[in-house]
């Protein structure tokens, strides 16, 4: 089968996001090793042999998952958001909320763990989980979203607490019945962000639940099937993100999130004009099929 420069692009992109995802597991490479590590099994496998390996995960290139598609927003009344850390929610996904906020859809964010790990300087860090709870308020009240839940888990160890964050969000889905759940997609190289993801599926057969799930972007990018232009919402998601002043001090979101990868995702689709966000959009079935076939794969 011979495959387009289109595909041969996206197979070899996402291997790469599979090494990023070891990385963030094993800690024992440089970047710089990642993408002499990449560069190799490229030449030694060929963009053909690399797709071979993802068909074993179950990965296929149909355009549903190869060829995104831009929607104005995913119809849903109750919408909830498993937010790894307090300003995950803003970057992931802060424009289409602003969307299902203005649609008068129902919105819960769940907050999972405290957030008192996000500064490089740990003499800093002193009461930061309850700082970082504030700006998330904050943050929130700009999108227009009040209905929050903060679960408290150890920054950086929710994978340790994957049993009780999961018994969490399982109550959630009984109490709440959301149709539509956001996340972060489990090929990250945060650990809490694919704990997250995680967290989900084990939610979802905890109380047999089924619904769709659009997950969403946070620091490498995704190969997405949809796309939502957020350009009428954007001032607000610039607003929600100047409220986590202790991660700006950190990264300028702003300028990386917002003018960087919200404006690169109008490439294509929107002709490179006003800003997007990207999303891989399945249900909780096929996102548990991929969490497993990408554990047996690393």
């Amino acid at each position: 089968m011979a495959l387009s420069n289109l595909q041969n692009a996206q197979t070899v992109q996402l291997v790469g996001w599979m090494l990023v995802a070891r990385l963030g597991r094993e800690g024992n490479m440089s970047k710089l090793q990642a993408l002499r590590d990449l560069r190799a099994k490229v030449q030694y496998l060929g963009a053909e042999g690399m797709l071979n390996f993802l068909l074993k995960m179950g990965i296929r290139g149909k355009s549903e998952f190869f060829l995104p598609t831009v929607i104005e927003r995913p119809e849903a009344n109750r919408v909830l958001v498993l937010a790894p850390h307090p300003d995950d929610d803003v970057i992931g996904c802060g424009g289409v909320l602003v969307k299902h906020v203005q649609a008068q859809d129902e919105v819960i964010v769940a907050y999972l763990t405290d957030g008192s790990r996000g500064m490089q300087d740990l003499r800093r860090s002193m009461n930061l989980g309850a700082r970082r709870k504030a700006e998330a308020e904050r943050a929130a009240a700009v999108l227009g979203i009040r209905n929050l839940r903060f679960f408290g888990f150890l920054d950086t160890k929710l994978s340790l607490f994957v049993d009780d964050c999961s018994q969490m969000v399982a109550e959630i889905l009984v109490d709440y019945n959301p149709d539509l759940i956001y996340l972060p997609f489990p090929l990250d190289y945060n650990p809490d962000h694919k704990a997250a993801a995680e967290v989900a599926v084990e939610a979802f057969a905890m109380v047999d639940y089924l619904c769709n799930v659009f997950a969403y972007e946070i620091a490498p990018p995704i190969l997405p099937n949809r796309i939502i232009d957020i350009t009428d919402q954007v001032d607000l998601k610039r607003q929600a993100l100047l409220c986590h002043k202790s991660q700006m001090e950190q990264n300028d979101y702003v300028n990386v999130v917002i003018e960087g990868l919200d404006r690169y995702r109008t490439h294509g689709l929107l002709r490179g004009k006003g800003y997007a966000e990207s999303y891989f959009a399945c249900d909780g079935n096929y996102l548990a099929f991929l969490i497993k076939r990408m554990n047996e794969a690393m």
